[in-house]
């Protein structure tokens, strides 16, 4: 078909027929596909996106873009998606990982576009702040995808660090190598049900060949707490790295009382996904 230009005045993406053909999509025109509408939330570094009128479209791709102070930092190509639970299509659940140094607030645009259709749908507008929390206590737990059960029969962590930094920077706690459970002070350890010499400290006494290693009951934890008396106000954790073996899906919480706990992330799943020996090298924020 030959190119249709612009004629008295008129934009292409205002005429959807001349002479009963299409208008084609370089140009405009066509059936825009429906605007979707949706949510997004900031967690622990991780963005999720909800479109909430998935089930509006046949076969749909949802193109993301990211920006604050007007510059993109998140481009499409960096928003993980999944499939629905037949793999027909794209799921309405996409995240992404916001590391960027700014505090202000981000600016999400959303386009859908069904498959077959020229044109992409009004943009969606969403915004959200990337503010952390600081919590007194964080606890990692072995669960498996819907984070009702454990994931596996046990929980080992070679080495688990937290950072006050984004993308594993800044200072790292515990600030030392522990040679017990109270060799720092201002950190304390709590678990459950600890196998035999696999010491909670093991997880963070900076050697790979060691380990915490916790066998039965649920929940399968391992808790860091920053003391009142060495820290008045707690640091604010914004990434972790750990080296885990015999886990499937990891639930991070923070508290503040010890006894209500906010998720921060919920990650799997792992490459060990069973009671067999296998190690996962994991960044978190």
């Amino acid at each position: 078909m030959p190119t249709i230009n612009k004629n008295n005045g008129i934009e292409m993406a205002d005429i959807a027929k001349i002479n009963e053909q299409d208008v084609p999509s370089g140009g405009g025109g066509g059936t825009a596909t429906t605007t979707p509408t949706g949510n997004v939330s900031f967690g622990f570094g991780k963005v999720t996106l909800t479109i909430t009128n998935r089930s509006s479209y046949t076969n749909p791709n949802f193109q993301v873009s990211v920006s604050v102070d007007g510059s993109e930092i998140v481009a499409d190509d960096e928003v993980n998606r999944v499939l629905e639970s037949d793999e027909s299509s794209l799921s309405a659940t996409m995240t992404w990982t916001d590391t960027n140094a700014s505090t202000n607030q981000r600016t999400v645009t959303v386009r859908a576009q069904e498959f077959g259709n020229n044109v992409q749908s009004s943009p969606l507008t969403l915004n959200y702040n990337a503010t952390y929390t600081a919590y007194r206590y964080i606890r990692v737990t072995n669960t498996n995808a819907s984070k009702g059960t454990s994931g596996t029969s046990w929980l080992a962590i070679n080495e688990w660090s937290l950072y006050d930094a984004a993308g594993q920077s800044g200072t790292k706690y515990p600030t030392t190598n522990l040679t017990s459970d109270t060799s720092e002070t201002g950190i304390a350890l709590t678990s459950n049900n600890v196998y035999s010499s696999y010491a909670k400290w093991k997880a963070f006494d900076g050697l790979s060949y060691t380990r915490f290693w916790t066998v039965s009951g649920y929940p399968k934890y391992l808790q860091i707490e920053f003391e009142p008396a060495t820290y008045s106000t707690p640091p604010t954790i914004k990434s972790m790295n750990l080296n885990v073996q015999y886990a499937f899906y990891l639930l991070f919480e923070g508290s503040n009382d010890g006894t209500n706990y906010t998720e921060m992330a919920h990650v799997g799943p792992m490459s060990a996904t069973s009671s067999t020996a296998g190690n996962s090298n994991l960044n978190v924020g």
